[in-house]
């Protein structure tokens, strides 16, 4: 019971902490007033890349273990890019949270995603087609990644 509180707690003081702190590239809200554990987020897409001008939609899905387990996050949103898939917007965690810790904040996680649209990490690939591609032709994985973006992320 005491650990369930303590995760009700900390999530509560994530929403505190982003309405309190917007960021300007992302957001999250709880989906609804019912569960706290289920919230929705907002990706910008970076302006120095192919997904500039769209939002992409993402799911977050607190564990009853957060802050011990990372969130889940899944893309909503249709994206083209080596570490998410294009069916379903599952991600390479490897990639998101090699690094994480029970001390990172929500807004840390989120600008950390953030960064990893930008910049993919192709030693992980979700969708290996796209990482070959973007490793053999940048220009072609660039026209497509902004095809994407303008058809499901505008």
């Amino acid at each position: 019971m005491r650990s369930r509180d303590s995760n009700k707690t900390r999530i509560t003081k994530e929403l505190k902490n982003i309405q309190n702190s917007p960021p300007a590239l992302h957001s999250a809200w709880p989906t609804n007033s019912e569960n706290i554990h289920s919230w929705t987020g907002a990706i910008v897409g970076p302006d120095n890349s192919p997904y500039k001008g769209g939002i992409f939609y993402i799911k977050i899905s607190f564990p009853s273990t957060y802050p011990f387990q990372s969130p889940d996050i899944k893309f909503l949103t249709k994206i083209y890019h080596p570490n998410i898939r294009a069916r379903g917007g599952t991600m390479c965690y490897i990639s998101l949270m090699k690094n994480y810790s029970p001390t990172n904040s929500l807004n840390s996680i989120l600008d950390s995603l953030q960064k990893l649209v930008e910049t993919p990490d192709i030693k992980n690939c979700a969708e290996p087609e796209a990482g070959r591609l973007y490793k053999s032709d940048i220009v072609q994985f660039n026209r497509i990644a902004s095809e994407w973006t303008r058809l499901h992320a505008s």
